[in-house]
């Protein structure tokens, strides 16, 4: 089988499709995996396949943009691979590898055709001649797609209001984690790593990118510090917005409350020394990361956007605020740093996504191929 995506950088998606690989891999299928090039490389999570034992073909005209005549070389060049490769099942990942993909595909008459829905690329938002043309698009490509596998029910709910696809080729499964390494890693050597001894430290993991909304944020937190003066704001992941949240840290007087930790690849063992999670995206599917946050024991405060309500529920495991509003955030912040349920909170947030598990996720995707695979 041949999953594609378009850049194998740090993200939800990108860590999904290759946790499927892996483990689609481990269940004895043959498994590649297609990705484009960003900037002359493919992306750090392509060494991390490789390392699982997935075999990676780097398509440099394979972009997240899109540019025409780029787009037109992407689906001649998978065209050819496919045709060499002769595949039973094409897997595609998020829009534009969902488009090439799929096209692709059928071009070549692959058996079985899957698509996965990280988050809908249609918002409403969106101008309405811009959001009609995506929904056209996705009826238009539903219908030549053996099933279209979505990762929160809400999704699920979108596909069927859209009327996106028929009800029987559609299939919610949720993104598999590595619970484990989440739930056992050390508070204490995380927090000396950190370096923030005693201080109350509010964390996220996130692209530093526009759809991530940084800059909510560090407004939040810069109100947050009027209540908790030591707060400090741990951000794991980069991006191209680097530069402008830097620049943000500075004219809101946090610089020296603030740590841009990078890309890392230590994430579970960085996380269990933060106090409070937040995600603070203005769009999202079901974050990977919010089942981290969850599974390692932390209070989340997330913006209520996507699948995010299927997990972080108000009162039991979180805080749930408007996306864009750094004044609720900045009171969630304050109330999750006082309360007083911090235990209840890890044990009802560990049991909320005991069955986001990785082999749960791997085992219903192989079930699903045994339904569709011919023979």
């Amino acid at each position: 089988m041949v999953h594609v995506i378009t850049k194998l950088d740090v993200g939800g998606a990108q860590e999904t499709a290759v946790r499927c690989c892996t483990g689609l891999l481990r269940h004895g299928y043959d498994v590649t995996l297609v990705t484009g090039w960003h900037g002359g490389e493919a992306g750090p999570m392509a060494s991390t396949a490789r390392a699982g034992g997935v075999e990676v073909v780097e398509l440099p005209c394979l972009l997240r943009p899109i540019r025409p005549w780029s787009d037109l070389m992407a689906l001649v060049s998978l065209v050819r691979l496919l045709r060499r490769l002769h595949p039973d099942v094409v897997h595609s990942h998020s829009s534009k590898a969902g488009v090439l993909g799929r096209v692709a595909a059928r071009i070549c008459g692959v058996p079985v055709v899957c698509h996965t829905v990280h988050g809908w690329s249609f918002r409403d938002e969106q101008p309405w001649p811009v959001r009609s043309a995506v929904v056209l698009l996705e009826r238009l490509l539903a219908r030549i797609t053996t099933f279209t596998v979505v990762v929160t029910r809400a999704d699920a709910e979108l596909a069927a209001r859209y009327r996106i696809g028929r009800k029987e080729q559609l299939a919610v499964i949720r993104s598999g984690v590595a619970l484990e390494a989440f739930r056992t890693a050390d508070r204490k050597d995380a927090r000396r790593s950190l370096g923030v001894g005693d201080q109350p430290v509010v964390g996220a993991v996130q692209r530093l990118a526009a759809p991530k909304d940084a800059r909510t944020l560090l407004e939040a937190v810069a109100k947050a510090q009027v209540e908790v003066p030591d707060l400090r704001l741990v951000v794991v992941g980069d991006g191209p917005d680097r530069e402008s949240v830097e620049e943000d840290i500075s004219a809101l007087g946090l610089d020296g409350s603030v740590d841009l930790l990078g890309t890392r690849h230590d994430v579970a063992e960085l996380v269990a020394g933060f106090d409070v999670a937040v995600l603070s995206s203005r769009s999202e599917g079901l974050p990977r990361v919010v089942v981290e946050f969850l599974a390692a024991g932390l209070p989340v405060i997330a913006s209520d956007v996507g699948g995010v309500s299927e997990v972080v529920q108000p009162g039991r495991t979180g805080w749930l605020v408007p996306p864009g509003d750094p004044a609720a955030l900045a009171n969630a912040i304050v109330s999750a740093l006082r309360s007083d349920d911090s235990a209840r909170i890890a044990r009802d947030g560990r049991e909320a996504v005991s069955s986001f598990d990785e082999e749960e996720m791997v085992g219903l995707l192989d079930d699903l191929y045994d339904r569709c695979v011919p023979g």
